[in-house]
């Protein structure tokens, strides 16, 4: 008995690492809140330490922040769990060392098609429901 509790926990404890979605990932929201956080993850890439902003203003149904180099924005449109990030806007700095980064951010912006969001974590959802971008709200 002990042998087939264990399998099953075990068989659980797979399956939820297989989706590689947490819970409140799962769950598409379908409005924002007015808040400034630190992207954390462009895809797969770690980029906290590189300490880029992202803000939501939701009067003026805008993201923007710094991405490395340039200043970005986009005038988003949502409708219901539909998110769309429309075209961004940036400014336009050449920075060697940051240009790698900042494409893969707006290749990562392209694919967000919903969000989803804790009290402090914010994620950006691909059509598939992977996590193309995720930031922290900033205390």
């Amino acid at each position: 008995m002990k042998k087939i509790l264990f399998l099953s926990v075990l068989i659980l404890a797979i399956s939820a690492c297989k989706s590689g979605k947490t819970e409140d990932q799962k769950k598409y929201s379908s409005t924002f809140e007015d808040k400034e956080y630190q992207l954390l993850t462009i895809e797969d890439r770690n980029v906290e330490d590189m300490d880029l902003d992202m803000r939501i203003n939701t009067e003026q149904n805008s993201v923007s922040g710094e991405s490395g180099c340039n200043n970005y924005q986009f005038t988003y449109n949502l409708e219901e769990e539909n998110l769309d990030l429309g075209y961004g806007v940036a400014t336009k700095m050449y920075c060697e060392e940051t240009m790698e980064i900042e494409n893969a951010f707006f290749g990562a912006a392209s694919k967000v098609k919903h969000f989803s969001q804790t009290d402090s974590m914010l994620y950006f959802l691909d059509k598939e429901g992977k996590v193309v971008l995720k930031a922290k709200e900033r205390k």
